[in-house]
């Protein structure tokens, strides 16, 4: 039996834009059903930006492609999760 891959992303509407560089932070925790983290899960954003998450299942994105985004977290054994927004 697959689990689902729960993820805390760190996605608030708005997003966090740094003024500065008009970068958007994309940031999140990949965790288990049970809150344990997933080190090494894959995170995708739109398809063509492809991160892993830290040994502590962390991982943080500087994001400056036009809106909308999507993120699909990835692990063996577990379902994907996607979060979007626009």
């Amino acid at each position: 039996m697959q689990k689902s891959c729960a993820i805390a992303l760190l996605l608030f509407l708005p997003f966090l834009i740094n003024a500065q560089s008009g970068a958007l932070k994309i940031a999140g925790h990949i965790t288990n059903d049970a809150g344990e983290a997933l080190p090494g899960a894959s995170v995708f954003i739109n398809d063509s930006i492809r991160l892993t998450g830290g040994v502590d299942g962390l991982f943080q994105y500087n994001y400056t492609d036009a809106l909308p985004v999507s993120v699909v977290a990835r692990f063996v054994g577990h379902f994907p999760l996607l979060s979007k927004t626009s």
